[in-house]
């Protein structure tokens, strides 16, 4: 992490997961709210899609013969020059792209760096029928179990896994339709864009 002093955490296998640097601690980027069950911000904060460039729409097949299962099922989102210019957080981090809580939940951490998502945090609302995902991390300052609150920082952007193409995250939204059952993926947008105005 550029300028800054953390403290790895855990086993040799999930060394991604630092300390939240000193300079974020307290932290919760501008406009966030607490929103117990929905997202209504990108990932990147700013107001609507001012902070966000999204390269890969959700559902953008890449080969039209492509198997629903392989469908692009969430954002592919990179900074703006306005989140270069503007952000908080970055010019805190001296150059980390830091991605935020978007909604309040639980967090599930996974280290998958030798599959396609690689190091990758997902959050799961407190009625337990939405959960929001970040594919790809560079670093998480997050782990299983933790609870956060929309704004706070979760970690760094990067492009581990074997699908990464670049640095960006891939973000995506997925409703719970009941307790055990797999999440099925929507589309993030309408929720980024549901509180601009």
């Amino acid at each position: 992490m550029a300028g800054t002093n953390n403290e790895v955490i855990g086993t040799p296998k999930n060394i991604q997961i630092l300390e939240m640097p000193e300079v974020l601690k307290g932290y919760r980027e501008k406009g966030f709210e607490s929103r117990i069950r929905i997202p209504v911000k990108s990932p990147l904060g700013g107001e609507c899609l001012e902070y966000t460039n999204i390269t890969s729409d959700f559902y953008n097949m890449r080969n039209v013969n492509t198997p629903k299962e392989h469908m692009h099922q969430a954002l592919d989102i990179v900074p703006t020059k306005s989140y270069y210019s503007n952000n908080q957080a970055y010019r805190l981090t001296n150059g980390d792209i830091i991605l935020f809580a978007t909604i309040d939940g639980e967090v599930i951490f996974s280290d998958d760096s030798d599959k396609a998502a690689g190091l990758n945090v997902r959050i799961i609302n407190d009625n337990g029928d939405l959960e929001v995902g970040y594919a790809h991390l560079k670093t998480s300052f997050v782990r299983t179990g933790d609870y956060v609150q929309a704004g706070i920082p979760i970690g760094v952007m990067g492009t581990t896994g074997t699908a990464s193409t670049g640095v960006h995250v891939h973000y995506w939204v997925a409703e719970i339709l009941y307790e055990g059952s797999w999440p099925e993926p929507v589309d993030p947008l309408p929720y980024i864009l549901s509180a601009c105005n």
